[in-house]
């Protein structure tokens, strides 16, 4: 009994990780996701969101509405909604502006065409010589 306890515990202290299972991802936050595709926010709503600062995580503009969820029964589901929120939240958070494009692609531009005049003129410039 004794050596049979010593041999089993250093075994499942080594090997005892060997016997958990994966988890999955829950399916409530797949079904989420799911409803959240198509989540946006009107200019209105998107402005004052921006001027909430930090509390605008735990704000009512991303509780699920019965026009958005594909089950109305979810709604009573608290891990349900709190996974809605959270998603929408992120969603809402990484929307940008025009403006924002625009100024990535113009700086992006600016920089390809001083990189140009930069090798071309390192390298004597451009020779208009016809041979």
């Amino acid at each position: 009994m004794k050596k049979s306890l010593l041999l089993i515990l250093p075994l499942t202290i080594c090997f005892g990780h060997l016997l958990a299972q994966t988890t999955h991802k829950d399916s409530v936050t797949e079904i989420a996701t799911a409803d959240t595709k198509n989540f946006m926010l009107n200019k209105e709503d998107l402005q004052a969101f921006r001027r909430l600062g930090p509390k605008r995580r735990f704000s009512d503009y991303f509780k699920p509405k019965a026009a958005n969820v594909s089950d109305i029964r979810l709604l009573k589901d608290s891990d349900y909604v709190q996974a809605y929120r959270h998603i929408a939240f992120i969603k809402t958070r990484k929307r940008h502006a025009a403006g924002h494009y625009i100024l990535i692609i113009g700086s992006s531009i600016v920089g390809v065409i001083l990189i140009a005049t930069v090798i071309v003129l390192a390298t004597g410039g451009i020779n208009f010589d016809v041979y």
